[in-house]
């Protein structure tokens, strides 16, 4: 389950996941929200007693179905998917096509984000645009830029990841969430 990400883990069963597969996948989207920083966070937001959550993300028991679908759903909905409708037999394959969709809607998400918070500085002083330059590395800003134009372009996109090993510096932590 290691490898799993956040978000496959939360769309399987729980009694398929065992406790710790549950347990992982419970930290990793923890770890992955920008919403939700503790335990007791995401235990008020599904309206699951706080104890019974900790247990879960602990690993010292298996979530139950109706928990676990409270839980993971505020998860979901932060990715800006939905829980899958009730289904007779899990497919992995399916749960698989859906994580395409769900991060493009965050990229979508992350790029409005983005844009108000530019729209801050294109209209402020001299001075916060100098702010933002020495916080945020030109490298990385060409990194992002450079992927996002390969990204529309297939043979632009191979030969992008080909010559591309930049690694991000100035995200610090947060970068390395997705990884």
């Amino acid at each position: 389950m290691v490898g799993m990400s956040e978000m496959e883990g939360l769309l399987r069963d729980p009694s398929e996941l065992g406790k710790e597969g549950c347990a992982i996948a419970l930290r990793k989207a923890l770890l992955e929200s920008t919403r939700f920083r503790t335990i007791r966070e995401v235990s008020d937001a599904a309206k699951v007693n706080y104890n019974t959550t900790k247990d879960y993300f602990q690993g010292r028991h298996i979530a139950n179905r109706k928990n676990w679908k409270k839980i993971t759903a505020v998860f979901l909905a932060e990715m800006g998917a939905e829980m899958p409708a009730r289904r007779r037999k899990a497919t992995p394959a399916a749960d698989k096509r859906r994580l395409p969709a769900a991060r493009a809607a965050r990229v979508l998400k992350t790029l409005q984000q983005l844009g108000t918070q530019l729209d801050f500085f294109k209209t402020g002083s001299r001075k916060d645009r100098d702010l933002l330059r020495r916080v945020v590395p030109a490298t990385d800003v060409g990194y992002v830029t450079s992927l996002l134009k390969a990204l529309y372009g297939e043979d632009q996109l191979e030969e992008w990841i080909l010559f591309s090993n930049y690694k991000m510096k100035g995200a610090g932590p947060a970068a390395s969430r997705d990884k």
